[in-house]
């Protein structure tokens, strides 16, 4: 049926099926041609940091991916399916009914290895946004990341007017001969980036349909941070780093020192979110 068939003719039956299927060939070609176009003008750096997000979460370790109804006892042990966007999970909303309908009774106080401030949210990749009065957000690096990353070689901040993405690239902390890669827990424009000697790194305008909703609150943080310190004692699973780590209850003020060098790498990928 085909020109270089062994015995093909010209006849009018074979012109007719040649001309019909390079027809349809020619507009499957065209079809796909077009629907990759489409797709390359949708997928916006917004677009791709989420892609990329929702790509690596199942790589985390378990540990990691924790509900946030799990730190505060209502689901233990539970797992988060739907990469941290509890703004788009129904089960974040029956657990909220739940704990409205319920008494607020406050949680069994325990031993906090981190207080963390009250007037901000916290991104599970270890940085806080507090809301400020004119509408933008202050992102900083929250209890434990500041011990993590008390001694570093330098960072590097996006320049003002530049747009972060929530899960995406926040900005870069060089350490050694690596590079640590902070997570933005809003999208937005940046407005600012911070000093040396500031407390926080951006000053971001978030974008107007932004929720603060997949970010951790309340009696949540404090949980979390509790259960991020253990897990990084684990994730050093070394005997003897375990007496190093914290004097009379209260963290090293430069984690970073307790980790063996061979396993920083691993370490800061792990705390950090990076799959």
């Amino acid at each position: 049926m085909f020109p270089f068939v062994y015995g093909f003719t010209w006849d009018l039956g074979n012109i007719i099926f040649l001309g019909l299927f390079f027809t349809v060939v020619t507009l499957i070609m065209i079809t796909l041609i077009r629907t990759a176009i489409r797709s390359m003008r949708t997928m916006t750096p917004e677009h791709i940091s989420e892609f990329q997000w929702h790509a690596g979460f199942e790589e985390l370790p378990a540990s990691a991916r924790l509900c946030r109804h799990a730190l505060t006892g209502e689901a233990p042990g539970r797992r988060c399916n739907n990469a941290f966007a509890c703004d788009h999970c129904q089960e974040h909303l029956r657990f909220q009914h739940m704990r409205e309908s319920a008494s607020n009774a406050p949680l069994p106080q325990t031993s906090q290895p981190f207080q963390a401030a009250t007037d901000r949210f916290y991104h599970r990749g270890h940085t806080w946004v507090r809301p400020e009065a004119d509408g933008t957000v202050t992102i900083g690096l929250d209890p434990l990341a500041s011990r993590l990353l008390a001694q570093t070689d330098g960072e590097v901040l996006p320049e003002s007017g530049s747009a972060i993405h929530r899960n995406g690239n926040g900005w870069f902390v060089k350490k050694g001969n690596g590079e640590i890669v902070v997570l933005a827990p809003v999208s937005g424009t940046v407005v600012e980036a911070g000093k040396a000697e500031d407390d926080w790194k951006l000053r971001v305008k978030p974008n107007s349909d932004e929720s603060m909703e997949p970010l951790l609150q309340g009696e949540e943080v404090n949980a979390w941070l509790r259960g991020e310190f253990e897990r990084f004692q684990r994730l050093l699973a070394v005997p003897t780093v375990g007496a190093t780590l914290a004097d009379g209850g209260v963290p090293a003020d430069d984690l970073a020192s307790v980790i063996p060098a061979g396993m920083q790498e691993q370490v800061y990928a792990d705390m950090f979110l990076q799959p």
